[in-house]
């Protein structure tokens, strides 16, 4: 009798069209809107009653925590918090406080343009320098 095999890429495949079914089924939008494209900020937003967790890593072994909520169609409030020194050696360094992003969208998007939206993000990336 000959089993039947598995490959790692047929599992992997599998699990990539279970989540992208799941994240269509769960959202009548579809998925989750791209907040950033790599370090760039897109016109994306949490849909209301949304929320969504970020971590990013930089040198000096940082990292940094973030979750945002949709907390109207076209507003997204989110806060972060991090430090250095978390891998690696050494005690960890935290930032003396959390920052805040907000987002607002002043246009949505059509076939003849992109949306537009307006936002402030006080956290910054990288090691935190004291200021004099």
């Amino acid at each position: 009798m000959v089993k039947p095999r598995v490959t790692v890429s047929v599992v992997m495949r599998a699990l990539a069209v279970a989540a992208a079914v799941a994240c269509v089924w769960a959202s009548p939008a579809g998925c989750t809107q791209p907040l950033r494209i790599v370090d760039f900020p897109t016109a994306g937003l949490y849909a209301r009653g949304e929320y969504g967790f970020d971590m990013d890593l930089y040198g000096d072994g940082g990292l940094l925590f973030g979750v945002g909520v949709g907390i109207a169609r076209f507003v997204s409030f989110g806060v972060s918090y991090g430090g250095t020194r978390f891998i690696g050696s050494g005690n960890p360094h935290m930032n003396p406080r959390p920052e805040v992003n907000l987002r607002v969208r002043i246009l949505e998007e059509d076939i003849s343009m992109p949306a537009v939206a307006l936002g402030f993000d006080s956290q910054g990336y990288g090691r935190f320098f004291e200021s004099d």
